[in-house]
């Protein structure tokens, strides 16, 4: 069933993304303030990201791990593609996106992955939004092969 905040919750998984943008190419201020409101704030306390290999990362150790990637690649770029929200009931909902990446130095060339994440509204937050769970899987070489990296 498609949420009713579908739009809000694209809207912050776009900029949340153009934040890794700019953060990575070192396009943007280099400071707590700026990295709390862009990244931090948007996270549960007990948030888990289940990277692509299959590690478990909390907000705690995620945040270092952003903090010391600062312009560690200027050629960097992400595009977002194919949202889709479904409702997991009330305020919370499940979104699910395909992410492709190029230019960062510790992946494949054409870096694409579909993503898992548990959303809930939540006004404190920025746009809304907070992350509570996020998953990511390497799409298949044959699928990536098919995806135009023209971004």
């Amino acid at each position: 069933m498609f949420h009713p905040a579908h739009d809000k919750f694209e809207y912050d998984i776009v900029e949340l993304h153009e934040f890794f943008v700019t953060w990575f190419r070192g396009d943007c201020e280099r400071n707590e303030e700026y990295f709390a409101q862009r990244f931090t704030a948007r996270f549960a306390a007990d948030f888990k990201y289940v990277l692509p290999d299959g590690q478990t990362l909390n907000l705690e150790t995620l945040t270092g791990v952003l903090r010391d990637s600062y312009a560690c690649s200027t050629d960097f770029r992400i595009k977002i593609q194919s949202v889709e929200t479904c409702s997991a009931g009330g305020d919370l909902a499940i979104v699910t996106y395909r992410e492709l990446q190029k230019g960062e130095p510790n992946s494949p060339a054409k870096d694409a992955r579909i993503s898992s994440a548990v959303m809930k509204l939540e006004p404190q937050a920025p746009n809304g939004v907070h992350w509570l769970h996020l998953h990511e899987t390497y799409l298949s070489a044959e699928a990536v092969a098919e995806l135009s990296f023209e971004f």
